[in-house]
């Protein structure tokens, strides 16, 4: 079990990097994955189609962001265990894990189905006339969802052990085949917004094949069992203890987003499609900031379990610190070329003056953003995911959605919006900082180690 134990071995500056590098490349194809299908919407069916797919971008993030928590639980719990080479107990939390995965996917599949119509219409007020293609885009989409569940809880079972590798070679074969399909589907048989959608939806589930096909084959730790899975009531009640205040602190982040995609809504489809433009680009900064999060968890995660507890200070101040510079030199990127890049989804003026203003008013505060990913996928590293759920609370709903619809009032357009949203960073950042200098965090470590031994 030791050829992936380089986190708790090597130098931390050099095992976190080893473990962030392909996760860059992951969420470099992930996006790419998303613009691809912005290009392909902009570009070939047109503003209308742009807007339909941005409608949906909170739905999917709830989606996304909800597994993301769930898996929260079942990363730390493989992240310790390997750490202290238990290989039965991996076993059984990935069994009970997946089938937790394939249950809530399924579950989210009927809800969404069902409650489609009434979602656009009274909570994201989607505008008139994108709501039939939102809709059969929405739910085209939900036909993958169970793979697209089932191939996320894979890829976190293998990097908890770190292995950041072949989920990237997952993701690399997913977009190819994204491509070539939303070339087939749109370009040559005009399936417009229903085609962007099949392609999604047909590259998740073979990708989702293809992994489990992988793994099982070529993974002597991780493996995918459907007919002998062995599905434990302990390791149920420690996923949720550890991963539902990570679930709930996802469902806060979704509630601000359907909050703030219904008031953009409000403004018509120009403004809608000129929010989605953006955050397909801005997403790649925050999922780079998320990636530095994943690599610090599972390292204190891996070095708790190896009884390491020297390295977490460094580790800490180091992933702070290069998360940081990354940030700032993507964030002036952002602001300067932003206009030349835009050019790529679509020549519409309107649309992408909008995107302009968004991005040139956030992004200098991506670096408070970065911090408050960072510092969180730290702490939850040790088992502490309350706290950070808390604050995600506090920034994603309780400050930025009253914040948004006072400043809109205040300046009578949808740059109110643009201004409550960096402001949530900010206060985000801080109340992250206060708690972890106060050493709470340690109390949630789950080993026999005096924690005044954690220096912070």
């Amino acid at each position: 079990m030791n050829n992936k134990k380089y986190l708790i071995e090597e130098h931390p500056w050099k095992g976190i990097l080893k473990f962030t590098i392909p996760l860059f490349g992951a969420t470099a194809i992930q996006q790419v994955y998303s613009i691809v299908d912005a290009i392909i919407a902009g570009r070939f069916i047109g503003v209308n189609a742009l807007a339909s797919v941005g409608a949906n971008s909170p739905i999917i993030q709830l989606a996304a962001t909800l597994f993301f928590g769930l898996s929260i639980g079942a990363n730390i719990l493989i992240s310790q265990n390997y750490g202290a080479g238990n290989k039965d107990a991996i076993r059984n939390v990935i069994d009970t894990f997946m089938i937790m995965a394939y249950v809530s996917s399924f579950l989210f599949f009927i809800f969404v189905f069902l409650l489609a119509e009434p979602i656009h219409k009274y909570l994201l007020i989607t505008p008139n006339e994108i709501l039939p293609s939102s809709i059969k885009y929405m739910n085209t989409i939900l036909i993958g969802i169970i793979a697209l569940f089932g191939y996320s809880g894979i890829s976190a079972s293998l990097r908890a052990t770190g292995d950041t590798k072949t989920p990237l070679v997952l993701l690399v074969i997913s977009n190819i085949i994204n491509l070539l399909l939303n070339i087939l589907f749109v370009v040559v048989f005009d399936l417009n917004i229903v085609g962007l959608a099949l392609a999604t939806t047909i590259s998740q589930i073979l990708v989702f094949v293809l992994g489990i096909v992988i793994i099982n084959t070529r993974n002597e730790i991780i493996k995918i069992h459907f007919f002998n899975s062995k599905f434990k009531i302990d390791v149920l009640k420690d996923l949720i203890s550890i991963g539902l205040p990570a679930a709930i602190q996802a469902t806060f982040m979704s509630i601000g987003a359907f909050a703030i995609q219904a008031l953009i809504n409000r403004f018509g489809v120009v403004i809608v499609a000129g929010y989605n433009i953006a955050m397909r680009l801005e997403i790649i900064i925050l999922a780079i900031s998320m990636n530095f999060g994943q690599a610090l968890s599972v390292f204190i995660a891996q070095n708790i379990g190896a009884n390491k507890f020297d390295r977490i200070k460094y580790g800490v101040n180091f992933t702070l610190a290069i998360s940081m510079a990354v940030s700032i030199v993507l964030g002036i990127i952002m602001f300067v070329f932003c206009e030349y890049i835009l050019l790529l989804f679509t020549s519409d003026k309107d649309v992408i003056d909008q995107s302009v203003r968004y991005l040139k008013t956030v992004a200098p505060f991506y670096m408070a953003a970065t911090f408050t990913y960072v510092l969180s996928g730290g702490i939850r590293g040790s088992g502490a995911t309350l706290v950070p759920m808390i604050v995600s609370a506090i920034g994603q709903v309780i400050l930025r959605i009253p914040l948004a619809y006072i400043f809109v009032y205040i300046f009578k357009s949808v740059d109110g919006v643009w201004f409550a949203i960096p402001m949530s960073w900010l206060s985000g950042s801080i109340l992250i900082w206060i708690y972890y200098k106060s050493n709470k965090w340690k109390n949630h470590i789950r080993v026999n180690k005096p924690v005044a031994e954690i220096k912070t």
